[in-house]
């Protein structure tokens, strides 16, 4: 790939549209320095560790991601903090809104959990335990 000087210019994408030509760099080169990409490609980094990793926590991690995937796309010119706060929101959001209903939809309690079947003593299906005579 032929180095282009135009892909330090921070200033390349301010208020240009996207694919139009302006910024003096060819679509490969736009795509390369496309924040949108990079959080698609991070969010579904994240996707994928959150199923390999035990906690399904980084699952809302790669939601924000993709989230922020599609702001960048939208909105081009939006600052990297912009981008960044909204990630931590989203992210956040979803964590927050969504862990309850996954942990009930796909990790079930058992009633012994939920307290339906405890004794007289109040303790869940403990075993009791007795002194030796």
């Amino acid at each position: 790939m032929v180095f282009s000087p135009h892909l330090h210019d921070p200033m390349i994408f301010i208020n240009k549209p996207r694919g139009t030509g302006d910024t003096g760099l060819s679509k490969v080169e736009e795509m390369m320095v496309d924040p949108a990409l990079y959080w698609l490609i991070i969010g579904v980094m994240l996707l994928v560790l959150g199923l390999v990793l035990p906690g399904f926590i980084m699952f809302f991690f790669a939601v924000g991601a993709m989230a922020t995937a599609l702001l960048a796309w939208l909105l081009p010119a939006t600052a990297i903090v912009l981008q960044l706060g909204f990630f931590i929101a989203a992210s956040l959001i979803t964590l927050f809104c969504s862990r309850t209903y996954f942990q009930k939809r796909f990790f079930p309690s058992t009633p012994a959990e939920d307290g339906e079947e405890a004794d007289e003593r109040g303790d869940a299906g403990s075993p009791e335990i007795r002194p030796r005579n």
